[in-house]
C-alpha cells in the first residue's frame, strides 16, 4: 500500500464503536504519528464539537487535537459565511445561559437519563442518504434542556448596512449592492453544538427557547437524544414561515451496539413530506464540509488518503477531493448489500488488518519520549478554541 503524507479518518465505525476504540487502530494511529504524518479526523456527528471528540478522543487513549477534527460546524460555517463576504467580526458576541426544563420525548436506545449521558454512549456514523425505511424505538422520560442565547447585534458582515464597497456603472455613478438580512439561525440541535455555533459569531436561537416573534432566515437540523415532536413542529412552523432548512449530516441512521437509531438525514425526510424546499447538507460527503477540509490540509490530494466506513459519505467525499480511499468494513456495512458497496482505492475488513509503512519499526521508548512532556501532539488541548 503507497505512503501518504495525509490520513483523514472517519471516526464512529472506523476508530470507534461507541466508546471502545475498535482493534487495530491505536497501533496504526501511533505508527502515524511516529512517522510524523499529518492526521485529520472528518467526521458527521451532530451531537458533540470538535472540543467535546477532542477531550473524548483523548480520554480514550487516542491522541487529538481539537484543531485536527472537521465537523458539519466548520460546513455550516463556510455555508454561512459564503452568504455574504463582508469582513467577520473580529470578536464572536458573549453568549448567554439560561436553564429551561420541559418535558421530552427522546427517541432512544439504552438506559440514558440525560443528554450529556446520552451523547456520551451513543455514536454516531453515517448511512445512505436516499434509504428511506428504518426501524427503531422509542422511549419518553424528562430531561434538562440548556439553551444558549448570542446577543442580539449582527456579527460577521451580516449588518443592517452593506460592508461592501459600491460597485460603479459606466457612468461612474455608484451602485450600491443589495443588502443582506441578518443571519438568524433556529437550532434543532444539542445544545452544546447550538453554543459552539454561537462562538463563531452567529446568533442563534435553542428551538426549547425559540421566539414566536423573531424571523428566523435557517433552521439547523441534527440528530440529538432528546430531541422531541413539539421541538420538530416548532421547527416545522418557522420553517412555513420562510426559514431556509440546513442540516448537519445527511446519515439516515447510525450504528450502536443495540442495533442502529435515526439521524438527520431521516429527520430531515419528515420535513420534506411537509415542505416543497430540497434542504442544504452540511456534512459528508458536500462541498460545505470539503471546503473545510481543504482548508486544514498540508499535503496535496494526490498525497493523502480517507479512511472511512461508508460508501455513501466516506468515499464519495474522498474521491471528491481527488484522493485515494480506504473502506473499511468495520461500521455501518453490517447492515448494508455487498452489491451496494461502491469502488475504493483500498478495502479491509478493520483497521487491524490495513498494513504498516513499509520498513517501519516500532521506535523504543526514549525515541517517542524524549521528554518528560513527550512531542506537542500528546498536549492536544492546550490554547485550543473551537
Amino acid at each position: 500500500m503507497k505512503e501518504y503524507a495525509t490520513y483523514l479518518f472517519d471516526i464512529d465505525g472506523t476508530l470507534l464503536r461507541q466508546n471502545r476504540v475498535l482493534s487495530g487502530v491505536d497501533k496504526y494511529l501511533k505508527m502515524l504519528r511516529n512517522k510524523e504524518k499529518q492526521l485529520l479526523f472528518v467526521t458527521n456527528t451532530p451531537l458533540k464539537t470538535s472540543q467535546m471528540l477532542a477531550e473524548k478522543l483523548n480520554r480514550l487513549g487516542i491522541q487529538a487535537a481539537a484543531s485536527e477534527i472537521v465537523t458539519p460546524v466548520d460546513a455550516l460555517h463556510q455555508y454561512l459565511k459564503s452568504m455574504n463576504p463582508g469582513p467577520k467580526a473580529i470578536q464572536a458576541l458573549p453568549i448567554h445561559q439560561e436553564r429551561t426544563v420541559h418535558q421530552s420525548g427522546a427517541v432512544q436506545q439504552g438506559d440514558h437519563s440525560s443528554a450529556s449521558d446520552s451523547a456520551e454512549t451513543t455514536t454516531h456514523h453515517s448511512a445512505e442518504a436516499s434509504m428511506n425505511h428504518l426501524t427503531g424505538s422509542s422511549t419518553h422520560h424528562s430531561t434538562g434542556a440548556t439553551t444558549y442565547h448570542p446577543a442580539e447585534k449582527p456579527v460577521n458582515g451580516l449588518a443592517e448596512a452593506s460592508v461592501n464597497h459600491p460597485a460603479e456603472t459606466s457612468a461612474g455613478e455608484a451602485v450600491q449592492p443589495p443588502v443582506q438580512p441578518p443571519v438568524k439561525l433556529l437550532g434543532v440541535l444539542h445544545p452544546e453544538v447550538v453554543r459552539a455555533i454561537g462562538r463563531r459569531g452567529w446568533v442563534i436561537d435553542h428551538v426549547s427557547a425559540a421566539s414566536s416573534r423573531r424571523e428566523y432566515t435557517h433552521v439547523v437540523l441534527g440528530m440529538y437524544m432528546e430531541l422531541d415532536c413539539r421541538q420538530l413542529a416548532r421547527g416545522l412552523q418557522h420553517l412555513d414561515r420562510g426559514g431556509k432548512l440546513l442540516v448537519l449530516n445527511p446519515d439516515v441512521y447510525c450504528p450502536v451496539d443495540q442495533g442502529r437509531i435515526f439521524d438527520s438525514g431521516a429527520l430531515s425526510k419528515m420535513y420534506q413530506t411537509c415542505i416543497p424546499k430540497e434542504p442544504v447538507y452540511m456534512g459528508k460527503p458536500f462541498g460545505w464540509m470539503q471546503q473545510a477540509v481543504k482548508e486544514k490540509l498540508t499535503a496535496p490530494p494526490s498525497q493523502c488518503l480517507f479512511i472511512g466506513d461508508s460508501p455513501y459519505t466516506d468515499i464519495p467525499m474522498g474521491q471528491a477531493l481527488h484522493m485515494d480511499t480506504l473502506l473499511l468494513r468495520s461500521g455501518i456495512t453490517e447492515f448494508m448489500d455487498d452489491r451496494l458497496l461502491v469502488e475504493s482505492t483500498y478495502t479491509y475488513p478493520s483497521m487491524e488488518h490495513v498494513p504498516p509503512l513499509e520498513g517501519y519499526r516500532k521506535p523504543s521508548a526514549a525515541a517517542v519520549h524524549p521528554n518528560a512532556e513527550g512531542p506537542s501532539y500528546l498536549q492536544p488541548l492546550k490554547g485550543v478554541t473551537q
